[in-house]
């Protein structure tokens, strides 16, 4: 009976403290405002290369340091102008996954053909491919995942630690009750 109590108790304190690394990949699979500015000048985008992750609200300050150029993304229907000494700044929410180039739509000169950079917009991890990292010391138990699921879809991220330990707890209980 004793060592019974024990094992619930040592296997409750390690899960309690579990939860915590779950939580914050949670959390971070949120969307997230990305702020950038990008400078068009000589003939180039800086940076040339713009990655985000699916979802995130991009803010974009454009400048232009010579004479006036242009933001263009097609995917996203977004073409800005700029003029040296006043910068613009946009948003849009990056809710494509892929590679989409941007270019200067211009043609005051020849080399503003030649402007292009590249957004780039990661996908997210998928809510089940983070209750796979959630580890049930007695196996899986299908009560425990579609709990997990459902509080990772609800992004009740306060309550998260508790239920995801209590969910544990009554696997814990439920392997000590079968062995």
């Amino acid at each position: 009976m004793l060592t019974d109590r024990r094992r619930v108790l040592t296997a409750l304190t390690a899960l309690a403290l579990r939860p915590t690394w779950l939580l914050a990949a949670a959390q971070e699979q949120g969307p997230t405002a990305r702020p950038f500015t990008v400078t068009a000048s000589r003939f180039r985008f800086n940076p040339q290369r713009i990655e985000v992750n699916q979802d995130d609200l991009v803010r974009v300050e454009l400048t232009a340091d010579d004479i006036a150029h242009s933001m263009t993304i097609d995917t996203y229907r977004i073409s800005k102008r700029v003029n040296p000494g006043h910068p613009i700044t946009f948003e849009f929410r990056a809710d494509r996954v892929g590679s989409f180039p941007f270019y200067c739509n211009l043609q005051i000169d020849e080399g503003c053909r030649q402007m292009r950079g590249e957004l780039v917009v990661k996908a997210r991890k998928s809510h089940s491919s983070l209750a796979r990292h959630v580890t049930f010391p007695y196996g899986r138990n299908d009560r425990a995942e579609a709990m997990v699921q459902l509080l990772l879809r609800s992004k009740k991220l306060t309550d998260f630690r508790r239920r995801v330990t209590d969910i544990n707890d009554m696997t814990v209980i439920d392997g000590i009750r079968n062995s």
